[in-house]
């Protein structure tokens, strides 16, 4: 867990982020365990594009061999579910996460639908469609957000791709709601 906005780094979180009933939900604590990725993100930050942190991400979860403690029970899930990602995403592996959700649902045999879109060429920052921004890659952190002493973050894609991905993912999403309603 943690507060961006109070300055925590958001890949060393000591807390829960989220909460069940009331009670701390169970989480994997430090998450980049490998603190001397600290000078290597320290270099990063300082030019564009910046620092990628998926790779941080998926070493982790590659590496925790006691995940099956902290992961959401998704193959319970008895709703339609759509999951769409980014192929691209610098922030975290968003592909390779709703590629483990798919897996775990089809290997579960619910009776859920589930579809996962994968957005090609798509960063984190593909937003909505139409939306006043530039779909940048590029991120600046303030001093203190995420524990960033100030630096650039490369959020993957480019500008054409994420803003094609955002309309790509709005027609996605309206396609499948139309499906399963």
């Amino acid at each position: 867990g943690l507060d961006m906005a109070g300055g925590e780094d958001f890949t060393f979180g000591e807390r829960p982020m989220w909460t069940l009933n009331g009670a701390p939900a169970p989480f994997a604590p430090n998450l980049a365990a490998d603190r001397d990725a600290d000078r290597m993100r320290a270099r990063a930050y300082a030019a564009p594009p910046g620092h990628r942190y998926a790779a941080e991400f998926l070493r982790n979860w590659r590496r925790a061999p006691a995940d099956a403690d902290y992961r959401i029970p998704v193959e319970r899930i008895a709703a339609p579910l759509l999951l769409v990602s980014a192929e691209d995403d610098g922030l975290w592996p968003s592909r390779f996460g709703a590629e483990c959700i798919v897996e775990r649902m089809e290997r579960a045999g619910g009776a859920a639908i589930v579809r996962h879109v994968s957005l090609g060429g798509c960063g984190h920052a593909i937003g909505m469609p139409n939306e006043p921004r530039p779909f940048s890659n590029i991120a600046w952190w303030s001093d203190g957000y995420a524990g960033v002493q100030g630096g650039f973050v490369d959020y993957g894609g480019a500008p054409d791709a994420n803003a094609a991905g955002a309309r790509e993912g709005w027609r996605e999403a309206v396609a499948f709601l139309r499906d399963v309603l």
